[in-house]
């Protein structure tokens, strides 16, 4: 156990260093907002760095072994379907509506609609394992974890935004377990998620698809898990299916600069 925590404690510090000593050379990188080049895809970092956690850490802490092939597997599918899209992207489409125009009126398939496509399989895949009741119950369990994945990407415009939001909305799912002395599995990506918010919040870094994606499918995957009721799954996935609707119609970021009250807090988050 003190060994694992150890080797998790070098590997939180290791692996970033070596992804900045690699991206470059590797010519991962691309223009942020201002023009800037910087490395992108670097929420690979929390991937790597939660797949190992689960798999030192998880059965020293008692963790059951389908928790924990359950976020493994999203971690990987998440995570590497992310990376694939940071990588080889064609940012000529965006946005779900683009990929499947794309495909739909000139047989293109982007890097886009596969990270699509495998979300929703790996999504489902999920609810299925995860649950042995009725259809609708697996239907909303995919649709939640699918379209959560793709709300955080929806905000990662900005640095810092999607790792701030992630940041906030995991509270609900680990603070609680702590004080009951038990450990939410979530709270395996709360180390890298925030030295890459470090990073990410100072334009030093874009954590990219690797990053959102997974932070997203996080989220979604833990309220799932959390036992809720049809209804509160119905209403989640409502008012994600608007979030969605919304960013097809106008830009999130053009909105927040509209009204100042949410630009400063949004300031908050990272430099602009």
């Amino acid at each position: 156990m003190i060994l694992s925590i150890t080797l998790q404690i070098v590997e939180w510090v290791a692996i970033p260093f070596a992804l900045f000593r690699l991206f470059p050379g590797w010519g991962i990188r691309a223009a942020n907002f201002k023009g800037n080049e910087i490395p992108v895809g670097f929420g690979i970092y929390v991937v790597l760095w939660s797949i190992s956690a689960f798999t030192l850490l998880g059965r020293n802490l008692a963790l059951p072994h389908e928790t924990i092939s359950n976020w493994i597997i999203l971690l990987g599918a998440f995570g590497g379907l992310g990376f694939l899209d940071d990588i080889a992207g064609n940012r000529d489409s965006s946005g779900l509506k683009g990929h499947f125009t794309a495909f739909l009126r000139h047989g293109k398939v982007t890097t886009g609609l596969i990270k699509a496509i495998g979300g929703v399989v790996t999504a489902f895949l999920l609810g299925y394992r995860m649950h042995s009741g009725g259809v609708l119950t697996i239907l909303l369990i995919g649709l939640i974890i699918a379209l959560s994945s793709n709300a955080i990407n929806l905000l990662d415009l900005r640095p810092g935004r999607a790792g701030a939001v992630f940041c906030l909305l995991s509270v609900p799912f680990w603070i609680p377990s702590l004080w009951a002395f038990g450990m939410a599995p979530i709270i395996f990506l709360i180390p890298p998620a925030f030295l890459m918010q470090w990073y990410d919040s100072r334009g030093k870094v874009m954590m990219g698809d690797a990053g959102s994606n997974v932070l997203g499918a996080a989220l979604g995957y833990a309220f799932v898990t959390s036992y809720p009721s049809t209804l509160s799954m119905m209403a989640v996935l409502l008012l994600l299916a608007g979030l969605h609707l919304m960013a097809e119609k106008v830009s999130i970021s053009k909105e927040i600069e509209k009204r100042e009250w949410l630009r400063k807090l949004d300031s908050l988050t990272g430099v602009r």
